[in-house]
């Protein structure tokens, strides 16, 4: 799965940004948008979790060896972008063309300005949106250790757990402790981010926790109908709907999301297949990193006092302009790290030694059949054990 490539799910990550970006632009009328970020915690626990269970099966090669390619990978990827838009941000606000919020960026750079935000209350226009960069990253420290040590039985005990844990948190928030911005501490989206991890696993093994991949999309597709139900639903106020806006609605749209990923990653759903692998959708998505990490600093400086038909032109300009200013970043910024990544690809694994042995006792024990073939003994070993090297190696690409 981790040299694998799906256009598909580049074109969601488009549209998963699309819900934040017109959240951001209209909070009341797109309020739902805001759980394209979710999507792309799902996307991130779906993909990081097949290179990590791919990396897991390459017990030969030192586990530290393992850990440090996917860290240096992982870096490539994320810290360049990240670390300029704080130069920028620095920059802008000590020459006071901005309010950058200077005294915060210690904390942004340390991926902990999301704790700072949940317990503090505080605004920081347009650098609130880094909250989720931080989940991610700490979700990065922790992931590697577990998937490539802990045993499936201990995983599963693990994620059970941890869905239970955060449900209740969600509901102490709710009743009693009332904090709004309690969904940007980490741990209370780590449940998100495993249920993609929960549909890598499946993908790989077939089937985990007693769920095989067609039982996993059954109860996407239950889990997906009850979004629909309970989104419905906060159209009609009541404390019912809000509790379950605020503590059901999160896990039970993540188990469907990562059912649809694993749908469109074996080839189901074509009408939504061919959509989301629309070229233009599938550059979009490429790009999204960029499109999320600049459009909540255009939005600031263009839409901040407009009303109207005003807004509407100008939330269109921000968007124009912020795919403008995400593929400039991506092919002068972000590609030519992403280039280095060749210098530390992941290494296959191949057969062990121990596997060749079987091999070739299995091969010598019917001497007879070989000369039948009219290929001696050894040549069909070779035959054979190049034939398991082709079967074994899309397992683990």
């Amino acid at each position: 799965m981790s040299g694998e490539h799906n256009r598909a799910l580049d074109g969601l990550r488009w549209f998963s940004f699309l819900g934040v970006f017109l959240y951001h632009s209209d909070e009341s009328l797109f309020r739902f948008g805001k759980y394209g970020v979710q999507v792309f915690f799902v996307l991130s626990g779906f993909l990081i979790g097949g290179i990590l269970l791919s990396l897991r099966d390459q017990v030969q090669i030192p586990l530290f060896e393992r850990l440090k390619t996917f860290y240096i990978r992982r870096s490539l990827r994320i810290f360049p972008l990240y670390y300029f838009i704080l130069a920028a941000i620095a920059l802008l606000g000590g020459l006071h063309l901005m309010n950058g919020h200077l005294r915060v960026l210690p904390l942004h750079a340390l991926y902990l300005s999301n704790f700072y935000l949940a317990f503090t209350g505080a605004k920081l226009d347009s650098q609130t949106h880094l909250w989720s960069l931080c989940v991610e990253e700490h979700f990065y420290l922790i992931a590697p250790l577990l998937l490539l040590r802990a045993g499936y039985r201990h995983l599963g005990v693990g994620f059970v757990l941890l869905f239970v844990l955060v449900a209740l948190a969600r509901t102490c928030n709710y009743f009693f402790w009332g904090n709004p911005r309690f969904e940007y501490l980490s741990p209370v989206q780590f449940d998100i981010l495993v249920s993609g991890v929960l549909a890598a696993i499946v993908l790989r093994r077939g089937t985990f926790m007693g769920l095989g991949a067609e039982k996993f999309r059954k109860l996407g597709l239950i889990c997906g109908l009850a979004c629909l139900a309970m989104i419905a639903w906060t159209y009609f106020p009541s404390d019912p709907g809000a509790f379950a806006e605020a503590a059901i609605l999160p896990p039970v749209m993540a188990v469907a999301t990562s059912a649809l990923l694993l749908t469109l990653w074996t080839g189901g759903l074509p009408l939504v297949r061919q959509l989301c692998s629309w070229s233009p959708f599938v550059y979009l998505g490429r790009i999204s990193y960029g499109l999320y990490i600049y459009h909540y600093l255009i939005f600031f400086v263009f839409t901040r006092y407009s009303t109207g038909i005003e807004r509407v032109l100008r939330v269109t300009v921000c968007l124009l302009a912020t795919i403008v200013i995400a593929s400039l970043s991506w092919y002068l910024l972000e590609r030519p790290f992403l280039n280095l990544k060749s210098r530390y690809a992941y290494r296959h694994r191949s057969p062990t030694s121990a596997q060749a042995e079987v091999l070739m006792v299995a091969v010598l024990a019917k001497p007879a059949e070989a000369i039948a073939h009219s290929v001696r003994p050894r040549e069909r070993c070779a035959d054979v054990i190049a034939q398991q090297v082709q079967r074994d190696l899309p397992k683990h690409q």
